[in-house]
């Protein structure tokens, strides 16, 4: 739906461009990895969930 809109692919339209994204900002744990094997999660990624494309706003 947003490579429609954009008339190309995002990631490519998208370079250089200011977005605004509303959304559910959801922290996300991060495995610190060890021999291949998770050994603990104390880092955190901020991740926003976007369920349709007027969501983004391009500025």
């Amino acid at each position: 739906m947003l490579e429609k809109r954009l008339g190309s692919k995002p990631e490519i339209a998208l370079i250089g461009k200011n977005i605004t994204v509303k959304g559910e900002l959801k922290l996300l744990p991060v495995a610190n990895m060890l021999a291949g094997q998770p050994r603990s999660l104390n880092r955190y990624q901020h991740t926003v969930f976007v369920r349709d494309a007027s969501q983004i706003v391009i500025q």
